[in-house]
């Protein structure tokens, strides 16, 4: 299969986040909402620590044991291990499902038809889940991804650049290990500190506050090259610092927009609603990256002084994110609130 198709195939198949989203929001209320979606940034945490070592690990198995010759299947598909042994966990998960999850809410209303003028106007009543709330908060969904995935894109080049392009030249296992380190706090700051922020700021506040900060800590994280005289060990523990902070700025951003996609409409909206926003919120997460790439790799080759230098790409996306402390203002303050 060319390898081209492979995330669009993934893609198709990966409709579990709006899904997931949709269930979680069904079965919390008030006083847990902020914890049960916190537990989204958790797994993927999870699956940040363990999945590149679960690849790195088993690839290639032919390396490690003798007994796979070259008429033997791992021999023949080197990665074909670590991909049975990742997809296990999606089947767990299933059988988990079918046994234990039951339905938490049932829509009996009826559908939309065309057939006659009475069904017409239910038709235009199924619409009602299109409001400006909603328009806008997936808007802001859309953008915090887009900022993200672009900016996330942008510190492992920082960290991995020769110093001679102003970056930190770290090598990939300290990478790694920034990354695990981070991993493990944002697990824990997902699930015990979100929760305690939204209960003493509230949804919508808080959520300003971290647009205010996120800009803020995209652009900071660049900052990093101006101090790449220092020895590893410090770079180590100054990347590590920053890179907490905006990941935690980041994860409280995307669970907050996450509760206010779901205050913006009724329980009977709330599958397809969620569904919108996921796919906006992927083509940000296809783009980002994309950009990011495009714009670091001029910004060290211009040999142009601050802040055209390395620093260019950090302060675009950190423009970009922004963007959404003029837009969060056009949206009503009551969408903090869930509606029960």
């Amino acid at each position: 299969m060319d390898y081209q198709h492979q995330p669009f195939i993934h893609g198709l198949l990966s409709g579990n986040l709006g899904v997931t989203k949709t269930y979680l929001y069904l079965i919390t209320d008030k006083t847990n909402e902020a914890k049960g979606f916190g537990m989204f940034p958790v797994g993927m945490c999870i699956g940040a620590i363990f999945a590149p070592a679960i690849g790195g690990l088993l690839e290639t198995p032919s390396k490690y044991w003798s007994s796979i010759d070259n008429n033997h299947i791992l021999h023949k598909y080197p990665y074909l291990l670590p991909s049975l042994v990742i997809a296990i966990f999606p089947f767990i998960a299933f059988i988990i499902g079918l046994i234990y999850m039951e339905e938490s809410y049932k829509n009996n209303n009826e559908t939309c038809d065309e057939n006659n003028e009475e069904n017409n106007i239910k038709k235009s009543v199924c619409k009602d889940f299109i409001n400006k709330n909603l328009l806008i908060t997936i808007f802001l969904y859309f953008n915090i991804r887009f900022s993200l995935m672009g900016s996330d894109n942008l510190f492992p080049l920082l960290l991995a650049t020769t110093k001679e392009n102003n970056g930190l030249e770290l090598t990939s296992n300290t990478i790694g290990i920034i990354y695990m380190i981070s991993s493990v706090f944002l697990m824990f700051y997902s699930v015990f500190i979100i929760p305690i922020l939204k209960r003493y700021l509230g949804t919508y506040k808080l959520f300003i506050i971290m647009q205010i900060l996120n800009p803020i800590a995209i652009f900071s994280t660049s900052i990093l090259s101006d101090s790449n005289n220092l020895d590893n060990i410090s770079l180590s523990i100054l990347s590590c610092i920053f890179f907490i902070f905006k990941g935690s700025f980041a994860t409280t951003s995307v669970v907050l927009v996450n509760l206010m996609i779901n205050n913006s409409t009724e329980k009977k909206y709330l599958g397809r609603v969620n569904g919108i926003s996921q796919s906006f919120a992927a083509f940000g997460s296809i783009f980002g990256p994309v950009l990011g790439g495009l714009l670091y790799a001029w910004s060290i080759s211009n040999n142009r002084n601050f802040p055209l230098d390395i620093h260019f790409s950090f302060g675009t996306f950190a423009l970009i994110s922004s963007i959404n402390l003029l837009v969060v203002n056009f949206i009503d303050e009551t969408i903090g609130e869930r509606k029960e």
